[in-house]
């Protein structure tokens, strides 16, 4: 890893495609390379051997409602922020 992206700080997690910092030669490497690991409960682990939760999609009726409630609070946010400017 040659440097961090700028607007990447500790802790603030990462999404797809979102860059976190810049693969470059440093020290006596051969090569371009980065350090990948893995955390759960602060220690690092096999990413092959967690176990990662299942995901069970919501039908349609659990989708509309939730997709009602999270509206609700995000609206909620937008007013709470727009007020308190």
């Amino acid at each position: 890893m040659s440097r961090f992206e700028p607007t990447s700080h500790k802790d603030a997690g990462g999404g797809q495609n979102d860059v976190i910092c810049y693969v470059g030669m440093t020290g006596w490497t051969t090569g371009p390379h980065l350090h990948y690991e893995f955390r759960a409960s602060n220690q690092s682990r096999d990413p092959l051997s967690v176990v990662v939760p299942t995901v069970i999609s919501l039908v349609s009726p659990e989708l509309q409602r939730f997709r009602s409630v999270a509206a609700d609070i995000i609206n909620g946010l937008i007013s709470a922020r727009t007020s308190s400017c």
